[in-house]
């Protein structure tokens, strides 16, 4: 029979801390993170903060968790890359190209639009005017 020592009746009792963290940050990351490295992370998180917590009056277990598990998280998802691995290196280079380019030149000038009329130019031979719309229609 094995006893279970004070921070391991933490860890047992708030692991829906765990789940609904990652739930939270996967909903907001994209699609290439990995679910089970998030949810290694929480779960050692969870086991610090049983082991950091110093109970005191006013300071639930569950909101020390909490904050050590989302700084891990955010932690961890600092040190992933922002664009996921791929197969075809030779692609994510000409686009770095194409973005140092871009970067270097700096914004595009405006173009100058024309302002817009609201009628038509009738042409004769010898002359142009301007017929502006009829009204009501």
């Amino acid at each position: 029979m094995v006893l279970m020592t004070d921070q391991d009746q933490l860890v047992a009792q708030h692991r829906d801390l765990v789940a609904a963290q990652v739930r939270r940050v996967l909903a907001r990351v994209p699609s290439h993170v990995d679910r089970h490295a998030l949810h290694a992370t929480a779960e050692a998180a969870l086991a610090t903060a049983a082991g950091t917590f110093c109970p005191r009056p006013g300071t639930p277990f569950a909101a020390h968790a909490s904050a050590t598990i989302g700084l891990a998280l955010r932690e961890l998802l600092r040190s992933l890359p922002a664009v996921p691995p791929s197969p075809a290196p030779e692609l994510f280079g000409r686009l770095r190209i194409l973005v140092d380019s871009t970067l270097r030149s700096g914004p595009s000038p405006r173009r100058r639009v024309a302002p817009r009329r609201h009628g038509r130019v009738v042409r004769r031979t010898t002359t142009a005017r301007f017929e502006y719309p009829a009204r009501g229609r």
